[in-house]
């Protein structure tokens, strides 16, 4: 009897497996789970430890350049920053810097110049022209005394609010007298009107802190101790910003 070289099934009849195949077995399967789970564990690392890399070269940039009010914000390899920085700061090569450290991909500016020292220049010329726009010479008293005529109230509640909104700021209350009688009384009559207007702040809870008071008696005239409206004019109290 001839062997025709195919095993029979179970019915006798041939089998239409290929000879020597097989399944594969769990070995491969578990190979590549390991690795995947490798993989899960080893890129996170390797991108905190870039992300690390960047933070610290580009703090290190900001800290080198005199730059205190720039932030960072770092998403991987992207580097956005934020933050002031002055006109003169050199904006440019610092960007170039940040973008040529390594791993560094992108470098986002958001950063703004601000001049601190100019917006301080502006922020007293204002106050300067409010202190300006109060009618000092309303704020007014009876003959030979430091009570306050009627009419001042005006004035000194419109420098409560200015100087309450305004803690940071100080200003010299400076009280002049006409030249009309003894140099010593006039002194001291103008140094007394002027500690009335600091005391009437005060009492409203302006900070001692923000108010000096100095009189100059007749020393210092505006206008003609001659007649009546020269006198009445240098019968005043001015408002002097100091910081």
């Amino acid at each position: 009897m001839l062997e025709t070289g195919l095993s029979n099934g179970p019915l006798g009849e041939p089998s239409s497996a290929p000879h020597g195949s097989s399944k594969p077995g769990p070995v491969p399967w578990v190979i590549a789970a390991l690795a995947l789970a490798f993989l899960a564990y080893l890129l996170p690392k390797q991108l905190g430890a870039i992300q690390q890399d960047v933070d610290f070269g580009v703090r290190s940039l900001i800290a080198t350049s005199n730059a205190p009010n720039v932030s960072v914000n770092i998403d991987g390899r992207d580097v956005t920053l934020h933050g002031n920085v002055k006109p003169n700061f050199q904006r440019d090569w610092f960007i170039q810097s940040v973008d040529a450290l390594d791993q560094v991909r992108v470098v986002t500016d958001d950063l703004t110049e601000h001049d601190p020292d100019q917006e301080a220049r502006q922020l007293r010329a204002q106050f300067r022209n409010q202190v300006q726009n109060i009618d000092s010479a309303s704020i007014s008293f009876e003959p030979n005394s430091a009570d306050f005529s009627a009419g001042s109230e005006q004035a000194l509640e419109q420098l409560v609010d200015l100087l309450s909104a305004n803690p940071q700021r100080r200003i010299k209350v400076a009280g002049h007298t006409d030249a009309s009688g003894r140099k010593q009384i006039n002194l001291e009559l103008s140094r007394k009107r002027a500690t009335a207007v600091t005391s009437y702040l005060i009492d409203r809870g302006v900070s001692r802190q923000q108010l000096f008071a100095q009189g100059y008696g007749s020393s210092q005239p505006i206008a003609s101790n001659e007649s009546d409206e020269g006198r009445a004019r240098n019968r005043r109290i001015e408002l002097i910003v100091m910081n």
